[in-house]
């Protein structure tokens, strides 16, 4: 494994948990008081041993007042009244072990519901966060690694914190136990513990940085296998094609291999503690009576109730010991994804500000372009006083080479990109003057690669609009997809699969105009929408853009000529400056 991560400091661990507990505290700490009620029941059920045994063998224990055994059956009758007769001590065990049931039943249950609802509330917040995320901030992003870390470091930091709780309440049973055991026979309880923490510091010692460094490792393998995952699967063609699958696959399994070598070494080491109990009580007991035969002189077979009672409260406290130092490691283990959660959860992203300045009512005058520069964080130039007038009411074309920053057009429009230096002006206005989420809903925008949803036809376009089913079918009627759409076995509520995969490349495209026209928004722009399909399809959506223009403005970014030859203005953009040409002028190879 690598080095060990640097280890949290306490006081900030503590302060983190409790951020992200941040609104369900009062749970926590009902859940925590249901844990020690049990604990506490549990333990009322462990002291009723030795007067059950006592009163069981027809001895009166707790009438010789000489031996430390008698007084602590004295102590016990004397605090539990019902205790002083074998039906009294029988009902109490059982309602003090019923207790401890219900009680463990309702501390498992409310600590899977308070992991999920932990889980919900992160997941929900950090999806949240990458949705409402700039640009520049997701385009440095790794799309498996965000997908991991929204579905399972939430899973794994929501079961730290519900470890941790169990934590807590083993170790205040443990320290309950302890105490039962310093009353029954203070020296064989200290030279017990002595021992059993030695025995401790020895696994301790032999483990210290190890669940810190697993849990790195498994955090960084578990992002590793999702972006390669999610990242072969969105170019599953791409893969094909170029035969990759053989090394993909082999890339995918070693890390697979990586994380299953490393996640069973923990369990092995995890469980060390565990099993030792058994093995350490035997050594440990065995010690103890020597001690008290030898050393201190105590008749055993006198003692043989006592003993037999101490022998087996050791036997759970060593478990409960146990299951501490193997509860330890696994929320160390846990600590990575802790970080990394109250890390996505509380320092949010730059966000997209959508709601401030004023309402886009609509477009009622022209987009103007004014003296604009761009560039992206590599500061390459992109646009460098660029100057450009998309006529209200009129179809605008830009063409040109790959890389001219065509697209970066609409980025700025659609507010994806901010001009680093001049002005984006809508209705005479900056574009910032208006809200961002109102200057996306008045503007329809189709791309080269249509996003399409794994869903039906009619949730694909209505994106969770409220639409009724003749506003439906007239957008999808004017995007010339109703036809192809009738003819599908359910209609509209056929569900197209992952990405649209059940439909062609010209049918996908229709349905992405048909999306936009169902907002009915007065501004259109299609981005290459044409460049990937055949003539066939490409006929349609050149009918779609031409009937769309008789009604609303739109701005074609293109490299087939076909598709601009109806503009009413077009602009070549080369080397961040649009100049004004005619189509003849296009068609002649002057532009690209």
């Amino acid at each position: 494994m690598n080095s060990t991560p640097p280890k949290p400091q306490f006081g900030a661990v503590v302060n983190k948990v409790r951020a992200l507990m941040s609104g369900h505290g009062l749970f926590a700490f009902g859940l925590l008081i249901v844990m020690i009620g049990a604990a506490f029941s549990e333990s009322l059920g462990l002291t009723l041993f030795l007067p059950l045994i006592s009163n069981l063998m027809g001895l009166d224990l707790g009438a010789d007042h000489s031996s430390e055994i008698g007084a602590m059956v004295r102590r016990i009758t004397d605090l539990l009244p019902l205790a002083t007769s074998l039906e009294g001590l029988l009902a109490l065990m059982f309602f003090a072990f019923l207790a401890k049931g219900l009680l463990l039943v309702a501390a498992r249950s409310m600590g899977a519901y308070f992991a999920l609802r932990l889980r919900e509330e992160w997941a929900s917040r950090i999806f949240d966060h990458y949705l409402h995320a700039q640009d520049s901030y997701l385009n440095k992003q790794r799309e498996g690694r965000m997908i991991h870390n929204v579905a399972t470091e939430t899973h794994h930091a929501s079961r730290g914190i519900v470890k941790t709780l169990n934590f807590a309440n083993k170790l205040i049973l443990s320290v309950v136990l302890f105490v039962i055991m310093l009353v029954a026979h203070w020296q064989a309880t200290l030279a017990i513990t002595v021992l059993s923490a030695l025995l401790m510091l020895i696994v301790r010692a032999g483990t210290a940085g190890y669940s810190l460094r697993y849990g790195q490792r498994r955090q960084d393998l578990g992002q590793d296998i999702s972006e390669l995952a999610a990242e072969g699967l969105a170019n599953v063609r791409a893969v094909k094609l170029s035969g990759s699958q053989k090394r993909l696959g082999a890339g995918l399994l070693e890390k697979l291999r990586g994380y299953t070598r490393t996640d069973s070494l923990f369990q092995v080491v995890s469980e060390i503690p565990l099993q030792m109990t058994e093995v350490s009580m035997i050594a440990l007991i065995s010690i103890t009576f020597l001690l008290l035969k030898d050393v201190l002189d105590v008749d055993l077979k006198a003692a043989a109730i006592f003993l037999g009672f101490f022998a087996f409260l050791f036997q759970r406290l060593m478990t409960y010991v146990s299951y501490l130092m193997s509860q330890r490691m696994k929320i160390s283990g846990d600590m990575p994804a802790l970080m990394l959660v109250h890390d996505l959860v509380t320092n949010a992203p730059a966000r997209e500000i959508l709601d401030a300045g004023k309402e886009f009512a609509g477009l009622d005058g022209d987009i103007e372009f004014r003296d604009v520069d761009f560039a992206y964080d590599d500061a390459t130039p992109v646009l460098a006083g660029l100057n450009l007038t998309i006529a209200r009411g009129k179809t605008t074309a830009v063409i040109g080479p790959s890389g001219a920053g065509k697209s970066t057009l609409a980025d700025l429009l659609l507010g994806f990109q901010v001009a680093a230096a001049g002005a984006v002006e809508i209705n005479g206005k900056s574009l910032d003057h208006y809200t961002l989420s109102s200057i996306r809903e008045r503007i329809g925008y189709v791309t080269q690669d249509a996003q399409i949803f794994n869903a039906s036809i009619r949730d694909n376009i209505t994106m969770g609009h409220d639409l009724s089913d003749a506003e439906i079918a007239d957008a999808a009627a004017k995007a010339h997809a109703h036809e192809f759409i009738a003819e599908l076995s359910q209609g509209y509520d056929t569900v197209v699969g992952n990405r649209g995969v059940s439909l062609s490349g010209g049918q996908r495209q229709r349905l992405a105009i048909a999306r936009v026209i169902a907002t009915q928004p007065d501004f259109y722009i299609f981005d290459e929408a044409t460049s990937s399909l055949d003539s066939h399809s490409e006929k349609f959506i050149r009918q779609s853009m031409a009937e769309l223009a008789t009604s609303a403005t739109v701005l074609i970014i293109a490299h087939r000529l076909t598709t601009i030859e109806h503009a009413d203005a077009i602009y070549a953009l080369d080397r961040g400056r649009a100049r004004r040409v005619s189509f003849a002028e296009a068609s002649q190879g002057i532009v690209e």
